[in-house]
């Protein structure tokens, strides 16, 4: 390289991750060697915001889900188009002034 300031390493990916980044080139028109630098330094970044805690991280954004699912369940707001497993059937709640049309 001709720049001092830079240095080169290498980085190892499965063949599904390098054609994301193939994807990713041609659909920017960025090339592949800066895809990859913008990806870590928003990974990088995001790391740093999160304080280096994968962990906590990844538990806060599980316990996030599950709040929300909680809340949909409470409130009734399964979809019309939502089908049960094996067969079993549940009743369609419909959104409040909503009703299922005759045919």
């Amino acid at each position: 390289m001709s720049d001092a300031k830079k240095v080169s390493a290498p980085i190892r990916m499965t063949p599904e991750m390098l054609a994301k980044v193939q994807l990713a080139s041609e659909k920017t028109g960025i090339s592949q060697a800066d895809i990859l630098r913008l990806c870590v330094s928003i990974g990088l970044e995001d790391l740093r915001r999160i304080n280096y805690d994968l962990s906590t991280a990844i538990l806060d954004a599980s316990r996030k889900s599950e709040a929300v699912l909680k809340v949909a369940e409470e409130a009734g707001n399964e979809s019309s188009l939502s089908t049960a497993a094996d067969g079993v059937r549940h009743p369609v709640k419909y959104p409040p002034g909503r009703s299922r049309k005759s045919s």
